[in-house]
């Protein structure tokens, strides 16, 4: 019985995550998103009833549908257990390893962390060297955990960057360069490179304030979090006893964190509204940027700035993970225009549908 694997959306565009893998007599949906452009939603009858949906991580690009989960038929959940503990899905969902083995339904499933976000992993399902599906991932994080995945005979990649080779580091120093200037709103998901940013610029010797979000995020990964890089516990617990508290009517000062990431909700949208007449506060943006946002809004009126903090693979690193896991097909997501990389065949990419290869020993060079 073939494997095979139904790219509902993510392929060719910045789109919400939802793949569907048949294998094993079993409908597996990897990541169920929302967006980010306009709150787009994946095509739900194409998804069909599932036997269970697996979660990547928790950004709501790859988790933002879990509200229509009766119309795929109620399945079990499958993520980490700071993932089921986010959702609140604790008591109706299976927990997944950070790094380790399980099965989803009897189908075997490999985990590692990804750099990207705390709860996140990547997956490689299926027996022999299957399917890795990486969800998004990035090997150049200063504070996530990251281990390389393993060999597999198909790869669904996050491509999210496309060609961009900017060096993340040039990009860190960047950011630094402009909050040293004065007061400076950074809108930003609070499980993800909001604490990344607040645990660099802390350690950089700025001031930094945190919203009740990034703050709890702040305090759990302090507490021996497995998704953390050890050499950065110390200065998560320095971050977490200096961080000064954020919320609406502060007075701005340092650099100041606050979810959400576009400004369309949380107290990032409290504090825009606030400090928009304030000359002496900068905004700046530092993830993707989805349409019809307050975040486009400011950027296209000059009112605010967008420099990347890397979350995602530059080229280089998609094309060492490629070379690493060896695989016969590799499908780059979450990108419009996969060619881009220059990876063989992504020129010409088939169908939404794929045959997963069978196994096939390991070709590829691991470090």
């Amino acid at each position: 019985m073939s494997t095979t694997l139904t790219c509902i959306s993510g392929l060719r565009c910045k789109g919400p995550a939802a793949f569907v893998l048949e294998t094993q007599g079993r409908r597996i949906l990897l990541d169920f998103g929302r967006g980010p452009d306009h709150d787009a939603l994946p095509d739900i009858d194409r998804i069909g009833h599932v036997d269970a949906l697996v979660l990547s991580h928790g950004h709501p690009d790859h988790c933002g549908a879990l509200h229509l989960l009766e119309r795929i038929g109620t399945p079990p959940v499958f993520a980490t257990e700071w993932l089921l503990h986010r959702l609140g899905l604790e008591t109706r969902g299976c927990v997944l390893p950070a790094q380790g083995h399980a099965e989803v339904l009897g189908v075997p499933v490999e985990t590692g962390r990804t750099g990207h976000a705390p709860g996140g992993v990547w997956l490689r399902v299926g027996a022999g060297s299957g399917l890795l599906y990486t969800g998004d991932y990035c090997p150049s994080s200063t504070l996530y955990a990251y281990d390389p995945p393993a060999p597999a005979a198909m790869a669904v990649i996050d491509a999210s960057y496309g060609a961009d080779d900017t060096d993340p580091e040039a990009g860190r120093q960047a950011l630094l360069d402009l909050v040293r200037a004065g007061p400076c709103l950074l809108p930003a998901p609070p499980d993800g490179r909001g604490p990344e940013m607040a645990v660099f610029l802390h350690e950089a010797g700025l001031e930094v304030s945190l919203d009740a979000p990034v703050f709890e995020t702040v305090r759990a990964l302090a507490a021996n979090s497995p998704y953390v890089r050890p050499e950065m516990r110390a200065a998560l617990a320095r971050l977490a006893a200096a961080a000064v508290p954020l919320e609406a009517g502060s007075t701005p000062r340092g650099v100041m964190i606050a979810a959400g990431a576009s400004g369309a909700s949380g107290l990032a949208r409290t504090l825009l509204d606030e400090w928009q007449g304030n000359a002496d506060v900068r905004f700046v943006f530092t993830g993707y940027v989805a349409a019809g946002t307050p975040a486009q809004k400011l950027i296209e009126r000059g009112r605010a700035d967008w420099l990347r903090w890397h979350v995602h693979p530059t080229r280089g690193e998609t094309q060492a993970l490629v070379e690493r896991v060896g695989a016969r097909q590799v499908i780059p997501a979450f990108t419009k225009h996969p060619e881009a990389l220059g990876l063989p065949g992504c020129d010409a990419l088939p169908s939404d549908v794929y045959v997963v290869p069978d196994a096939v020993p390991f070709q590829g060079s691991r470090p």
